[in-house]
């Protein structure tokens, strides 16, 4: 069984057409077809349900597809652990929320050329999962990662309150309003645009209001903190993010009783990787930069634990 046959098999089962895989492979549809021909006829059984809409996974084939993600994915894994042996350097890829990655983990590649050769984007409950895949080497969460991995805590990035120019809590200058938070009682009543639940934001925003009895008014979840501030700067209601400032917005940092609100950014890897070492001062590389960029707040549990 080629490998480039299970490449074949997958591009017709995501695009469930031959003339369409064709296109994604750059080879041409009666290729395909002899190769999946070929494929049905080694495993003894049919893969696809033919019709004049196209080609559908069968029962058997629905079964195989992991199996052949599988493998590819391994063979990937391994091409890229040889060159990195080759050539003496690691080249990771990263999984994390969009949000993290577009905010800081992107930035973070760009300013330091640190040896990353993709980023991609996953919810943030299914981050660390990734890892078991082998098509990534580092997962960067808003979450502690679960027991078994290696992990480093790199950063306690503040929740803010962000508002327009217009805002009685506006500064004659943009920016942060770093020597006077906004007590999230002072919130009571106002109208917040915030993250779903199941963001890091939300809950430890859910957990301080929670813990000192301040009734909070919603007026509307999103997907991000990014809708958030767009929100916010419309007119909409306050956003609550820890993504810095934009659309014009300033902010405030929230606090409770004098105590900055935070959220947790953690690095976590597999420790029997062959390029684990590497992979570490990657991330404390990545903890540098994060504290040096941000300002996030001193933890006595930041870095490895």
């Amino acid at each position: 069984m080629e490998l480039r046959v299970l490449e074949y098999f997958l591009a017709v089962a995501d695009s469930g057409s031959v003339s369409a895989a064709a296109d994604r492979m750059f080879v041409t549809q009666p290729s395909i077809s002899r190769q999946l021909a070929g494929l049905e006829a080694e495993l003894g059984l049919k893969l696809f349900t033919r019709s004049p809409r196209g080609l559908r996974l069968n029962p058997a084939g629905e079964r195989f597809r992991p199996i052949a993600q599988d493998l590819v994915t391994r063979a990937d894994a391994g091409s890229r652990l040889m060159k990195g042996l080759e050539t003496s350097r690691v080249d990771l890829v990263v999984a994390c929320p969009m949000t993290v990655g577009v905010f800081w983990v992107a930035p973070f590649v760009a300013a330091t050329g640190a040896p990353v050769s993709d980023i991609r984007d996953f919810p943030p409950a299914h981050v660390y999962a990734q890892l078991d895949t082998l098509g990534v080497d580092l997962a960067v969460g808003t979450m502690k990662p679960p027991e078994g991995l290696a992990m480093r805590m790199v950063g306690r990035p503040r929740l803010t309150v962000q508002y327009p120019a217009s805002s009685p809590w506006a500064l004659s200058e943009p920016g942060l309003k770093r020597l006077e938070g906004v007590e999230l009682a002072a919130l009571k009543g106002l109208p917040l645009l915030v993250p779903a639940r199941g963001s890091a934001t939300r809950h430890e925003l859910d957990a301080v209001a929670a813990a000192h009895e301040i009734p909070l008014t919603y007026v509307r979840e999103v997907a991000s903190g990014t809708v958030a501030q767009s929100l916010a700067a419309a007119g909409r209601g306050l956003a609550v993010a820890a993504e810095a400032p934009q659309f014009g917005l300033q902010a405030s940092y929230l606090q409770a009783d004098g105590v900055d609100l935070a959220i947790s950014d953690w690095a976590a890897w597999d420790p029997h990787h062959y390029a684990a070492p590497e992979i570490e001062q990657v991330v404390i590389q990545m903890e540098e930069w994060v504290r040096g960029r941000f300002g996030v707040l001193s933890d006595p549990d930041l870095g490895r634990i």
